[in-house]
């Protein structure tokens, strides 16, 4: 059964999912329409929304400008497809170097995607967040922590806004705070080691660079050899203060020859060799 999606100076009919057009809307009018979905609609393909995404690099300020309020309306529809479709344009809007400006009026809505139980929402809100150019703004630092302090959260998305508020604003310290919250918590391996690997080139406190040093000891080897990785980027002061367990792991019985490699060229590193 065919479902007219849109009729304005184009014509698209949205058949079974999918939609057939000779011209690409507007981002604009596309969100407009999806906006206004029934919540048991069919929705378009990813090709489809491909197309109008592909538009927003090269589209001008006002056409953005006037784009985002559509867009962010489709954030609250009912259809969880519908939002990770705006949340999509969305990120695309935020890799523009223009994007601060541009997203800074709807940073609230881009916040209520930490509420959302979907963890695709969650990770694009972090991701939209990592990447407004040319600085993110300083609103953006209070959600990212009330988001990491949840327990009901999606880790590896809560990982990853370790990264962000780690690289933002290292000296705050709420941000300390909450990342050794955080790292406290009993995680999983792969949040775990995402979480130590946000963290890589950044300039943290001494207490999570212990708490990083922590993980040369982990009985999981992903953890382990992320956590070797990660220390040498930490700086020489980091490095300094990881010697002792650095050459424990390098003289571990049963290590593994990767992770012990990496052990001995950080060690190398402190040597200056």
């Amino acid at each position: 059964m065919s479902h007219i999606f849109l009729k304005a100076s184009w014509v698209m009919v949205f058949v079974g999912g999918s939609l057939a057009g000779q011209t690409t809307p507007s981002v604009q009018s596309f969100f407009r329409q999806l906006a206004r979905q029934p919540a048991d609609s069919s929705l378009p393909t990813y090709d489809d929304v491909l197309k109008v995404v592909d538009e927003i690099p090269a589209a001008t300020p006002d056409d953005i400008t006037v784009a985002l309020p559509v867009i962010v309306q489709a954030l609250s529809h009912p259809n969880d497809g519908i939002k990770v479709d705006a949340a999509f344009a969305l990120t695309a809007v935020a890799m523009r170097a223009d994007s601060a400006s541009l997203l800074e009026p709807h940073l609230a809505a881009i916040n209520s995607l930490f509420d959302s139980a979907n963890d695709r929402l969650q990770n694009s809100a972090v991701f939209i967040f990592s990447v407004l150019k040319p600085k993110p703004p300083q609103e953006i630092v209070p959600p990212l922590l009330n988001f990491l302090a949840k327990s009901d959260r999606d880790t590896h998305a809560q990982a990853s806004a370790v990264g962000v508020l780690a690289r933002y604003e290292p000296e705050d310290a709420l941000v300390t705070t909450a990342i050794k919250n955080f790292l406290s918590r009993k995680l999983d391996p792969e949040s775990r080691a995402s979480a130590f690997n946000a963290l890589r080139s950044t300039r943290v406190k001494p207490q999570i660079v212990d708490m990083i040093i922590a993980g040369l000891d982990d009985p999981n080897q992903g953890v382990r050899f992320t956590a070797v990785q990660v220390i040498p980027s930490l700086g020489r002061t980091a490095l300094l203060q990881a010697q002792p367990a650095l050459e424990k792991m390098a003289n571990r019985p049963g290590e593994t020859q990767d992770v012990k490699k990496y052990a001995n060229e950080a060690l190398a590193q402190i040597k200056g060799q």
